[in-house]
């Protein structure tokens, strides 16, 4: 059972059954809490299919985003009422995923392709992002063999496909309404608006020396950098974008 207490109000949500079964968090925002029901619950439980769900905290509602019958359903990114997750219970082969975008609301969920690699040493939410109405993923071209990314606008329904440049794969994949930027050897950027690629600012001198990990996001017209674990006092930095520089 997964238990969450709100530390302000002292609202405290259970989910999952107590007599059986495995829940576990996926992520949680303001309004949702996504988690996870996997296992054999024991008889007498009340819960007892297994699959990924959302619990809606202004509605005390929840819903099966995703059953999961065999394999695997998770590593979810939340963007609003949107969400992106992976599913490896239906490309029928072990070497391939599939990433799927979910509407909270509506409750429409489409399949954006069965054929993300995967990755030996990469996390499955690595290879996926969804941010300001765009979803991006590693994805493997049929036609040539190699590792692409593709961008999905949900207004338009339209995917862009980004033919990145290739050392080990890309991966850390972070997508804006206006830009891309992921990790293979260094960090790369791309500009979905002009079609073209740019440099990514260095990192920050202060931490040139850091033995931590630096992530690299996008937000909007900008980058952020981040520092896993940083302790108190880390400053924060962001660099507006400005193409070829």
């Amino acid at each position: 059972m997964l238990i969450i207490t709100n530390a302000q109000t002292g609202r405290t949500i259970q989910l999952g059954d107590q007599h059986g079964g495995d829940a576990a968090l996926e992520t949680i925002s303001d309004k949702y809490i996504i988690w996870q029901y996997s296992g054999d619950p024991a008889p007498g439980a009340t819960l007892n299919q297994a699959g990924l769900y959302a619990y809606n905290l202004q509605a005390d509602a929840e819903v099966l985003i995703h059953p999961i019958t065999h394999g695997y359903s998770g590593d979810v990114h939340l963007d609003g009422e949107w969400l992106s997750y992976i599913d490896n219970s239906d490309t029928g082969t072990t070497s391939l995923m599939a990433v799927h975008v979910h509407n909270l609301v509506s409750g429409e969920d489409i399949t954006l392709s069965k054929t993300v690699p995967v990755a030996s040493g990469y996390f499955p939410k690595y290879l996926h992002d969804i941010n300001e109405g765009k979803v991006a993923w590693v994805d493997l071209d049929s036609a040539s063999g190699r590792q692409v990314v593709r961008v999905f606008d949900l207004s338009s329904r339209q995917t862009q496909a980004v033919a990145v440049p290739l050392v080990n794969g890309p991966y850390r994949l972070s997508v804006s309404a206006h830009y891309l930027v992921w990790q293979d050897a260094g960090w790369h950027g791309y500009d979905l608006l002009t079609n073209s690629s740019f440099t990514v600012p260095a990192v920050p001198p202060i931490w040139a020396t850091t033995t931590d990990i630096i992530d690299l996001v996008t937000r909007s017209d900008r980058l952020e950098w981040h520092l896993r674990h940083a302790p108190p006092g880390t400053p924060f930095f962001a660099a507006d974008i400005v193409p070829n520089k």
